[in-house]
């Protein structure tokens, strides 16, 4: 289709973002990406982001990425 892959994009095999996606899911408590979208959203979460000043790293708006 002539667009970049992240894989591509990353210099990394697709296997290994699958595996790293996984492990991430797995340590917020998530057994699938709809869990993670549901946790995302939550106010729990997203004011841990905020004190913890991760913002930048996962929010609502780059959630979609990692699903």
């Amino acid at each position: 289709n002539g667009y970049p892959t992240i894989s591509c994009e990353l210099n990394v095999h697709l296997k290994t973002i699958y595996s790293v996606r996984y492990h991430v899911l797995t340590k917020l408590g998530c057994r699938t990406v709809l869990d993670y979208q549901i946790l995302s959203v939550s106010k729990a979460f997203t004011h841990w982001l905020t004190i913890n000043n991760v913002d930048n790293v996962i929010s609502r708006v780059n959630s979609k990425v990692i699903a």
